[in-house]
């Protein structure tokens, strides 16, 4: 699979621009107007979650099969070339297995939770293969992330910002007034997911392969504010 790098982009969405015809707020003449800005970023690393669960009569058999099997994923999963950043223990327990259904005991289960960043995003997909093939029980989710989401973020509310106030000078300039400040600003934001705008297609499945294809982030402010005016 190839990865083409999408460039960040500033997208305003005038049609979600509201207005609000010019009323009173503690005797003052106030407008009220709402504008949104939305930029797309491309995550530049994931975090693969894997987890091991082996099951056995002894608590430490189980977790001494636990263990090995934890080694053998990390180890396939450095064997495959891929670049991992790094291995962490998300969560480890060993607790009493279900009793069968004459309520007797079963055993113990061990359970240990890996979170593997990777920066090969193009590679995920192997990566999940050779976890599995290694004796990973459980895959998932798969969490995809940008190093530039912050600046994304910060440029969607400049953006909305600096919209809403040009649209309180192009309203109150139409029927002649004059903003005079704004009297509160208030914003909020959502975080979306969305196609891979210039990605190129999927390259064949080897050997098969699991094949995730991570998209672009989306992140929307809206800003609502309310401007104090002066109308002639």
């Amino acid at each position: 699979m190839r990865w083409v790098p999408v460039f960040l982009t500033v997208l305003a969405s005038p049609s979600l621009v509201a207005a609000q015809i010019p009323d009173t707020l503690e005797g003052k003449t106030v407008l009220r107007l709402s504008a949104t800005a939305t930029q797309t970023t491309v995550p530049d690393y994931a975090i693969l979650r894997v987890a091991v669960t082996t099951q056995d009569k002894l608590a430490a058999e189980a977790g001494r099969s636990n263990a090995r099997l934890v080694d053998a994923v990390v180890i396939a999963l450095r064997e495959t070339g891929i670049l991992v950043d790094s291995v962490s223990t998300g969560g480890y327990a060993v607790q009493r297995a279900p009793p069968d259904r004459q309520g007797r005991p079963t055993g113990y289960i061990a359970r240990a939770q890996l979170a593997v960043r990777i920066q090969a995003l193009e590679r995920i997909g192997e990566a999940i293969d050779a976890a599995l093939n290694a004796g990973a029980t459980d895959v998932g989710p798969v969490d995809f992330a940008a190093t530039s989401l912050d600046a994304a973020r910060d440029s969607a509310y400049a953006a909305a910002v600096r919209d809403v106030y040009r649209r309180a000078d192009v309203v109150t300039a139409s029927i002649g007034g004059t903003v005079l400040g704004a009297v509160d600003i208030t914003a909020s934001e959502r975080r979306a997911w969305v196609p891979c705008v210039g990605c190129d297609e999927l390259p064949p499945a080897r050997d098969p392969a699991t094949i995730v294809t991570p998209g672009m982030i989306s992140v929307t402010v809206m800003v609502n504010a309310t401007f104090r005016i002066q109308v002639r």
